[in-house]
């Protein structure tokens, strides 16, 4: 799937998308289970999803216990929301996360939203449900 890619009424992981543009899709797996995952989306954000100093604070705007939970609006005001999709890997979970937009992105922009999903799912959410 292009990362600017349209999206129509497939579905991604299990999950029905509605139209919008997917501007960035990274996949994390982690040892924890899924419900471990869905409560630090959902309960915990104030642990390890801390906003930089130019960011705003997402708010969960939709969710399904321990297989979704959708954030907006994201800590980069160019970015609409961020979808969550939550899957059992193995004995662990694996994350799914795209982020939306409603036009396409600079390769810049597109560069640093990649770089702080990873600094927040990547390892802030990693460390936080590691110890669970």
């Amino acid at each position: 799937m292009s990362s600017a890619q349209v999206r129509d009424s497939r579905t991604m992981d299990g999950v029905t998308d509605t139209p919008g543009r997917d501007v960035v899709i990274r996949r994390w797996k982690y040892a924890a289970p899924p419900w471990r995952l869905y409560d630090a989306l959902v309960g915990e954000r104030d642990h390890w999803l801390l906003p930089w100093d130019d960011e705003r604070t997402p708010a969960v705007t939709e969710c399904v216990a321990n297989e979704r939970v959708v954030l907006a609006p994201w800590v980069n005001e160019e970015i609409n929301d961020v979808t969550v999709v939550i899957t059992t890997e193995g004995q662990g979970s694996k994350l799914t996360v795209v982020m939306h937009a409603d036009h396409e992105l600079s390769e810049d922009t597109r560069k640093a939203a990649r770089y702080r999903l990873g600094t927040l799912f990547g390892e802030a959410l990693r460390t936080w449900v590691d110890g669970w």
